[in-house]
């Protein structure tokens, strides 16, 4: 029962806004300060994506007494993809849910599709516009945090090198083998 619970609870996390699109990890290696790992505009299509995909597979198993295998495959996966993040202790982890964050990008992808060719004339130009335009948005943001705001800004843990943490440990103890 723990194990269930444990594994819940990092499942849940795993997927939540706070740990995808907010705050990302707890490693400062693994991502800008008070960045997630995905756009918010690329979370909300990717839940659009899934909800679409999950409605047409369980429509298809209804209605069809069939599997669509297309829409499964990519729901199978995107679970499966959360497993070795799930599993750690240190949930929710990033590099362990890189297939996951993948797989999310596919629903966004799928979710952008389907929205372009719903529409069509200058509806449809209107809704492409609007989606490059805030995916670019969320581009030149992220862009200029990285290059403009982290390097005056960057966390504790990388302000020293690799060649001057060895030299600080060598001098700090001086008997012991570094």
């Amino acid at each position: 029962v723990h194990y269930v619970l444990s594994l819940s609870r990092n499942f849940i996390a795993s997927i939540l806004p706070n740990f995808v699109v907010f705050e990302g990890g707890g490693h400062p290696w693994h991502g800008l300060p008070s960045w997630g790992h995905l756009y918010l505009s690329v979370y909300v299509l990717g839940l659009f994506g899934i909800l679409k995909s999950a409605l047409s597979v369980l429509k298809s198993v209804w209605v069809r007494r069939q599997l669509q295998l297309t829409d499964t495959t990519l729901l199978y996966l995107l679970i499966i993809g959360l497993g070795p993040a799930v599993v750690t202790v240190d949930a929710p982890h990033a590099t362990r849910s890189l297939w996951f964050f993948l797989m999310w990008l596919i629903f966004a992808a799928t979710a952008i599709k389907d929205l372009i060719t719903h529409f069509y004339g200058m509806k449809r130009l209107a809704i492409s516009s609007m989606i490059m335009i805030l995916l670019m948005t969320s581009t030149t943001h992220y862009v200029y945090d990285y290059l403009y705001h982290y390097p005056k800004n960057y966390p504790f843990a990388l302000q020293i090198g690799l060649d001057e943490a060895v030299r600080e440990i060598e001098t700090s103890y001086p008997d012991a083998t570094v």
